[in-house]
């Protein structure tokens, strides 16, 4: 599933993700709102307590418009550095992230991260699993924090996912990955009506279409919009994602189910 063939290391040579129709979604869509910090606590289910942020020096690796930057520095974290690749994403993060005077904003790729031995905690939400070597990702978080830090990363879970990974992700990948941005945001308007009133009815049992029910149609559209886009989508089984964090410097892995669809996983740097 997941090709780690050797490197190399010319950054022409790697594949970046799909940074720039992201920044085209995240032009769109860069407010931040309530139900974002609901979202932050399920991606981030292994940490128990928000009093963990306290006094942490945090990185958040493809940190989008900086949601998930903004409710650690809420929660007390010392500071961040919030870092990504499109002007685009980074200009929204800049903007949501203004009032704090402890975060900094960096253009930077996830596969070459510029510190060491940094940061307490290091993460990644919903990026890892758009790359195509996510065990370079891995390599640069764990370099970039400090011995006894955590490394988190959230991850599209296959699980429950079966069908739409069989059906419909290879039309994703084929079509819609291609296809001109504005194209692809006018075809995401059918798929989320069908979702719309699909979770409207109540039928599905899944925690995440509960989680779902409390959006807006144009809300549950960017999410659609989101995962039609990419590139680059992979959906990890529970072993795989424990596997993606076996790394020689990292200890004590530990997972958690999100919303029975996704994976939140944790690992400490050895000392």
């Amino acid at each position: 599933m997941h090709d780690e063939r050797k490197l190399n290391m010319n950054k022409k040579d790697i594949k970046l993700g799909s940074p720039e129709r992201f920044g085209y979604a995240w032009n769109i869509a860069s407010e931040i709102k309530n139900i974002n910090e609901t979202q932050f606590l399920n991606w981030t289910k292994v940490i128990k307590d928000k009093k963990f942020w306290k006094n942490k020096n945090i990185l958040d690796a493809g940190c989008g418009i900086g949601r998930n930057t903004y409710w650690p520095i809420l929660y007390g974290a010392k500071s961040a550095v919030a870092i990504d690749l499109d002007d685009r994403t980074l200009n929204a993060a800049k903007n949501n992230l203004s009032e704090f005077n402890n975060v900094k904003i960096s253009k930077q790729s996830i596969y070459d991260i510029q510190y060491e031995n940094k940061f307490d905690i290091s993460f990644s939400i919903g990026v890892v699993h758009h790359l195509e070597f996510p065990k370079k990702a891995i390599d640069e978080l764990v370099k970039a924090t400090k011995p006894g830090g955590k490394i988190l990363v959230w991850l599209y879970g296959y699980e429950n996912m079966e069908l739409y990974v069989r059906l419909l992700n290879p039309i994703r990948k084929a079509l819609f990955s291609r296809a001109p941005l504005p194209l692809v945001r006018i075809a995401s308007y059918f798929p989320t009506l069908f979702l719309y009133l699909y979770i409207k009815t109540g039928l599905s049992k899944l925690e995440y279409f509960k989680l779902l029910k409390r959006l807006n149609f144009l809300e549950i559209q960017q999410i659609i919009f989101d995962q039609m886009l990419p590139k680059t989508a992979d959906y990890y089984k529970k072993n795989e994602a424990i596997n993606l964090l076996k790394h020689p410097k990292l200890e004590e892995i530990k997972i958690e189910w999100v919303n029975e669809c996704s994976w939140s996983v944790i690992a400490t740097k050895k000392n």
